[in-house]
């Protein structure tokens, strides 16, 4: 569900959430398709396990792949970025009292830039 594919050069890059495992994984084609890698298991620290990966919005930026999306339990939007095999995630928190019932996310990158926008449902 929620994919999502950026194309950087001969490379497409596709992210997109695994709706069984609530995981968002990750592949990319060049010649041939890649072997698709998680790149958020959902996994946090002291917490049960949070569903990820809903809303991916795939960008590239300076050649380095990233994809936002929504932490489904935390309400947070969250952008991962890949560096060699590892991906590395970073919450950008909804914010204190903020009641989210659902939001889209959209990337747009161009050159050494990348843009992220968010709508949300308050309720």
């Amino acid at each position: 569900m929620w994919a999502s594919a950026a194309v950087d050069g001969n490379t497409v890059h596709v992210a997109y959430q695994d709706a069984l495992a609530d995981t968002l994984l990750y592949t990319s084609w060049a010649s041939t398709p890649a072997a698709p890698v998680v790149v958020d298991d959902g996994v946090r620290a002291g917490d049960r396990t949070h569903p990820v990966g809903a809303g991916a919005a795939m960008f590239v930026r300076n050649g380095v792949p990233g994809v936002a999306y929504q932490d489904g339990l935390s309400a947070d939007v969250v952008v991962a970025t890949q560096s060699g095999a590892t991906w590395t995630p970073a919450a950008l928190p909804a914010g204190a009292g903020v009641n989210v019932d659902g939001f889209h996310i959209a990337a747009a990158s161009s050159g050494g830039s990348a843009w992220l926008a968010r709508d949300q449902i308050v309720v």
